[in-house]
């Protein structure tokens, strides 16, 4: 089956090896190992393992292993191990195990384990293994062992066991099990002004700085 046989530069069939190049608005459907690059606006969805290039307005969906690269404003779901790269204002969705790095405003779902690296406005939500990274105004969100840092305005949540920078105006929210052993006055004080040791099997505090 070929989609757009006059816009593409190789066959996009269903059972290619080699991915499609389109060059202007549709739609591209990769279901091979190799290659997507979409220039235009549109949608591109990738089943296979390789790499997914977006630089336009669109939506990408990668449901293989390999790097996904959107330089436009849109959407990305990614469902596979690997990198995503993201340079646009859109929402980010990442299921898989492996990086994800956005550069612009708009909201990061990491639910594999790796890395998420957050320089612009928006919210970040971390359920994997990690660690967070937030330069931007906005929440970040980490319920997963590994640490988290923020460096901007914003709301700071962790439910897993780490450790919790910030550097900028909010609430910092830090649950610690690995304290349980430890939570005394002298400890929680040493951690916060105002911090609680309700919970015996985790310290659980919230500050706010102006």
């Amino acid at each position: 089956m070929q989609i757009f046989s006059d816009k593409c530069s190789c066959c996009c069939c269903s059972n290619s090896q080699l991915g499609c190049t389109l060059y202007g608005n549709g739609i591209v459907l990769g279901y091979g190992i190799g290659i997507v690059l979409g220039y235009g606006i549109g949608i591109v969805l990738s089943y296979g393992n390789g790499i997914v290039l977006g630089y336009g307005n669109k939506i990408v969906l990668s449901y293989g292993n390999g790097i996904i690269l959107s330089y436009g404003i849109g959407i990305v779901l990614s469902y596979g191990n690997g990198v995503i790269l993201s340079y646009g204002k859109g929402v980010v969705l990442s299921y898989g195990n492996g990086v994800v790095l956005s550069y612009g405003n708009g909201v990061i779902l990491g639910y594999g384990i790796g890395i998420v690296l957050n320089y612009g406005n928006g919210v970040i939500l971390s359920y994997g293994n990690g660690i967070v990274l937030g330069y931007g105004i906005g929440i970040i969100l980490g319920y997963g062992n590994g640490i988290v840092l923020g460096y901007g305005n914003k709301i700071v949540l962790s439910y897993g066991n780490g450790i919790i920078l910030g550097y900028g105006n909010g609430i910092w929210t830090l649950s610690l099990s690995l304290f349980h052993d430890l939570c005394s006055f002298d400890v929680c004080t040493s951690l916060t002004l105002g911090a609680s040791c309700a919970y015996p099997q985790q310290i659980l505090y919230y500050t706010t700085k102006k």
